[in-house]
Parts: structure tokens; sequence; C-alpha cells
């Protein structure tokens, strides 16, 4: 059975472009040899599986960011909601400092997440 373009294209991606990626990154100044997968991911030759197992943990991390997002965009909604009905007692400085450590973490996480996917 043929495999779909999409796949045969981020198998083709993998073999390429992280292969040069791992050599900038980890060898930019020559202080380690390649270990075996990175010499694997220079050489291309991942097979069916492994790129499987790469492209389900991708999109994991795809998953985990847009729910940090939607979380995020939830607590901004609340925020501004309070703030435009006026309520009383009035939005306290203690509730817009939790508010903000909370999307601070889950920003942290939303970069975290963009990092594991790239």
């Amino acid at each position: 059975m043929s495999k779909p373009s999409w796949f045969r294209l981020f198998k083709k991606s993998l073999s390429k472009d992280v292969g040069k990626e791992v050599v900038k990154k980890v060898l930019g100044n020559g202080s380690r040899d390649i270990t075996k997968d990175e010499q694997k991911d220079l050489q291309g030759d991942l097979d069916e599986d492994e790129t499987l197992t790469i492209l389900k943990e991708k999109f994991d991390y795809f998953k985990k960011l847009l729910a940090e997002n939607n979380q995020i965009l939830g607590i901004m909604a609340e925020m501004e909601e309070k703030a435009a009905i006026g309520l009383f007692p009035p939005v306290t400085i203690v509730y817009i400092r939790s508010k903000i450590q909370i999307v601070s973490e889950k920003v942290k996480n939303v970069i975290y997440y963009l990092n594991k996917i790239s």
C-alpha cells in the first residue's frame, strides 16, 4: 500500500532538514561526537515506524499546544468580561496577579510545545 504524499514529505523533511539542523545545533562548536540517532537522521534512513512515532509525538504536542492556548484565551476573556461589567466588589489586584501567573505558566508551556514541534 502506498503512503500518502504528506507522509513521504514528512519523512523526507526528517531525513534532510533535521539532519542538517542537528549538525548545526549539536556540533556548532565541535565539542562532541554525533550520536547514533543523529547519524541516522543525517543518513536519512528512518524507517516507517520511527517516522510515524515522530509524527505522533509532534501531533500530541500540537494538541497540547492548542489546549493551552484555548485555556489562555478563556482566562483572558474571563478577565475582560469581569472588567467590562464592573463587578462589585471590583476586580482586585490579587485576582489580576493570580490570572497573570496562570497565563504566564501556560505561555511557557506553549513555547515548550512549539519547540518540541519544530
